[in-house]
């Protein structure tokens, strides 16, 4: 169960990054991404990123349990706390650049 609401979180991030990145390549084509036409899927990144914030909880949980898990191997231990620390780098980097602010101003 760990295993799919793990991956469920990483879709969320999947879909955080491309919310934002999607409008900045089509503004290319219509000049109404970098102004006000953007504000929809800011909103959409918003919601998304702190459902995956809420998963990083998630993530934390599988992590700890399977390293007392004494039926698994090493390699699955290493691979939970890897995916941990890099969802937590990517969401931090999200705070950080004020991309999960608690307000919808942008």
């Amino acid at each position: 169960m760990f295993y799919v609401l793990s991956r469920f979180v990483y879709l969320l991030e999947i879909v955080f990054v491309v919310l934002i990145l999607l409008p900045l390549t089509l503004a290319n084509k219509n000049i109404a991404f970098i102004g006000d036409g953007i504000n929809p899927w800011l909103t959409a990144a918003h919601l998304v990123g702190w459902l995956a914030v809420l998963g990083l909880g998630v993530l934390a949980v599988a992590a700890v349990k399977f390293w007392r898990a004494p039926a698994l191997g090493w390699w699955l231990r290493v691979h939970t706390t890897l995916l941990l620390i890099s969802s937590a780098i990517l969401l931090g980097f999200a705070f950080w650049t004020h991309l999960l602010a608690p307000s919808l101003k942008f």
